[in-house]
């Protein structure tokens, strides 16, 4: 998927058509576990896409994966200094769409993901967001937020630790 990124930045359509469908659910997710509300995750994945095809070209890419994640996440942080953002917004508020994998959209936005996702704090749900969701790696996710790799690992390793308590108390807890 390497060059697909590279060939879209490029310019090639087929490749742009071939990122997005690749990527797109993936970038939302990132832009959501930032910008925490529904409606700016989308505007900044389609932000992304219009700037890929209007600014692409003059890019130069050496880690695809990790340029297109933090393209999002400096988007997403635009987003969050707009002075009109409300970030008081909860995530249950948020619409649940279905689509027609609706088993995964399910699992993906249940209230009880919701719930467990709050033991987060807002680097550990990137990180978890990037690493699983994204299938970055941890060097890739510390790249993409301008953090050191032992940092992300001991972050990672610590917000699965939350998440599988949280699971095991069916709720109950976080910590």
């Amino acid at each position: 998927m390497d060059q697909c990124i590279i060939d879209a930045v490029g310019g090639n359509e087929e490749a742009l058509k071939n990122l997005y469908d690749h990527y797109s659910l993936d970038m939302f997710k990132f832009a959501m576990s930032i910008v925490k509300r529904y409606d700016l995750a989308e505007d900044v994945v389609q932000d992304v896409f219009v700037n890929l095809m209007v600014y692409g070209r003059n890019c130069k890419v050496k880690r695809p994966k990790s340029w297109l994640f933090t393209i999002v996440r400096n988007q997403a942080l635009k987003v969050l200094k707009d002075e009109h953002y409300d970030r008081n917004v909860s995530l249950e508020e948020q619409p649940v769409t279905s689509e027609e994998n609706g088993v995964e959209d399910y699992i993906n936005n249940s209230l009880e993901n919701i719930e467990a996702i709050k033991c987060l704090d807002e680097t550990e749900l990137q990180i978890i967001t990037l690493c699983v969701y994204s299938g970055c790696t941890q060097r890739e996710a510390g790249m993409i937020l301008g953090l050191p790799y032992m940092k992300v690992r001991a972050k990672y390793n610590y917000a699965m630790k939350k998440l599988r308590k949280f699971y095991i108390d069916r709720g109950d807890s976080c910590d």
